[in-house]
């Protein structure tokens, strides 16, 4: 939270995504915006393809549980 992202303009950046979660946590579920980005299991990291922008970055887990947390990516100085 807090972060800003640079990217450059060839749309090749990703950003990592992961979580801590509890034990017994199955698989992990990822959406931007409400839109789903991947599924991921504990202690794995999902890379998603940056675009410049702000974003609501939400993992919710197998047990129901969420975070939501704010992304702002801009595009890199040149």
């Amino acid at each position: 939270s807090g972060v800003a992202y640079a990217v450059e303009a060839d749309g090749r950046d990703t950003i990592p995504f992961n979580a801590v979660t509890d034990a017994d946590t199955g698989s992990i579920f990822w959406f931007v915006d409400d839109e789903a980005a991947g599924v991921t299991k504990p202690g794995e990291t999902l890379f998603w393809r940056a675009r410049p922008g702000n974003f609501v970055v939400r993992a919710v887990d197998s047990e129901g549980r969420s975070i939501a947390e704010t992304l702002r990516v801009e595009w890199a100085a040149r």
